[in-house]
């Protein structure tokens, strides 16, 4: 068996992206990475799982619908209600509510449960507060403490 500790996506604005991941979704900033002959990057965690961010410098990438896209992401947040007010503010789209039925978002409204949106570079992202979103999935007593 192996464990999935490392994830690396590429962003076009690496500070936009690190103030996204780190104020917006609450992972936390280790470092900035240099190394010769490679773009800058940078280190953040869960404090199980490695997200490095690299600096992108090709061609304009092109977006996808969420039914379209390569990979997505899914994190699971301490309160979904905060969150999305934090992505709301930061101009993000909500693209469905409930990550599983993917029912069509009403903006007059909190969603219940879970939400798809983007992050700054057009990465999927599933934001859900339940813990038992996806199968398989187990929290340490200490990860996500219920209230």
């Amino acid at each position: 068996m192996s464990l999935l500790r490392h994830v690396a996506l590429r962003t076009k604005d690496l500070e936009r992206s690190r103030a996204f991941y780190e104020r917006i979704l609450g992972l936390q900033f280790l470092r900035y990475v240099y190394d010769e002959g490679f773009p800058p990057g940078c280190y953040l965690t869960d404090g199980t799982v490695n997200l490095t961010l690299i600096q992108y410098e090709g061609e304009e990438r092109p977006t996808f619908s969420h039914e379209g896209e390569y990979i997505h992401l899914g994190l699971i947040v301490e309160n979904l209600e905060d969150v999305y007010h934090l992505v709301r503010e930061e101009g993000m789209e909500i693209l469905v509510e409930d990550v599983k039925v993917e029912k069509a978002f009403d903006y007059s409204r909190v969603p219940v449960g879970s939400f798809k949106t983007t992050d700054p570079d057009g990465n999927i992202l599933d934001i859900t507060e339940r813990k038992d979103e996806w199968d398989g999935v187990r929290l340490d007593d200490q990860e996500l403490i219920d209230s």
